[in-house]
């Protein structure tokens, strides 16, 4: 992924990209959506790249500013999944994996004083 050059902003400090918020591990159940996000920081603004076990994603996967999304999960979307943003300061990354949960997901709740 290359990011277009930018002009520099005037009486703005330049900044390389940081993460604020990381992507943090998750499971999925085959047909449901989700959506890694991420929450970054830097200026000029980063872009984002993603990828799958190291593979660059390209569609169908859509992006957006704040994470990736991924509709109608399969076993084969489990993998470690990465997010580069990089601006031309420099750039950062964060990884997490994603599990695949099987057909049906579930949870039980417990509720207090219940017999």
């Amino acid at each position: 992924c290359k990011q277009s050059p930018r002009p520099p902003s005037k009486g703005c400090s330049r900044t390389p990209p940081v993460f604020v918020r990381k992507l943090r591990k998750a499971a999925v159940g085959t047909g449901c959506d989700i959506r890694l996000r991420v929450s970054v920081g830097g200026q000029p603004a980063p872009s984002l790249c993603w990828y799958r076990n190291n593979d660059l994603l390209a569609p169908p996967g859509e992006k957006d500013v704040g994470g990736l999304w991924i509709r109608d999960c399969k076993a084969s979307d489990a993998g470690l999944y990465t997010c580069v943003a990089s601006n031309c300061l420099g750039e950062a990354q964060s990884s997490a994996l994603l599990a695949h949960a099987g057909e049906h997901m579930f949870s039980i709740y417990f509720l207090k004083g219940a017999r």
